[in-house]
């Protein structure tokens, strides 16, 4: 046990030397550097390098040098479908999930560039259900759950016909099932 002691600190102490070595730099982001807007509600780096960072005046991309402000363009199918961005969650596919304060949920295809909306077909009393989604999660079989504080969750299932990558189409909820799971009371 002893000789077991003596080999691992022999191991560890020119790592904790090394780390010691560097030092961590912080740099500011703020809307002096081009974000959109001071309140932020969720930041992600997606598998391309990309730091996503969500406002109540839209979606900031940064590259590293600069920012890229996504928002709402009601001339524009593909774009943002809200200004008020809350969480963000990257698939396995790459594909980007973005929950929004009144429009439900986009999903961004960073091949393409285009956020798709996924706008449930619900009855109008479950319609309020699909509104500031809290949480995302993909499950085993590649469908997305979203969670809803206090509603419960949404899955969605996604179609075979999308494995090969999201259609061209803007409004994608009533091309696949969406199920709504409701929270008990």
């Amino acid at each position: 046990m002893l000789a077991r002691t003596l080999i691992l600190l022999f191991w560890l102490l020119p790592i904790s030397a090394t780390l010691r070595a560097q030092s961590l730099q912080f740099e500011s982001l703020t809307i002096e550097q081009g974000l959109s807007q001071g309140m932020i509600y969720d930041i992600l780096q997606t598998r391309d390098g990309f730091l996503w960072v969500t406002t109540k005046d839209g979606l900031n991309r940064y590259d590293g040098y600069n920012f890229k402000v996504f928002s709402h363009d009601p001339f524009d199918a593909f774009s943002l479908g809200d200004d008020n961005v809350e969480v963000l969650f990257e698939d396995s596919r790459g594909w980007m999930w973005v929950g929004t304060g009144s429009k439900g949920v986009d999903v961004y295809d960073p091949r393409t560039g285009l956020f798709h909306h996924i706008n449930p077909d619900f009855p109008p009393a479950e319609q309020v259900v699909f509104t500031n989604p809290r949480t995302f999660l993909e499950g085993r079989d590649g469908s997305i759950w979203v969670q809803y504080h206090g509603r419960g969750l949404v899955r969605i299932e996604i179609p075979e016909l999308w494995r090969a990558g999201l259609l061209q189409e803007s409004e994608l909820g009533k091309l696949t099932k969406l199920a709504h799971c409701p929270m008990p009371a």
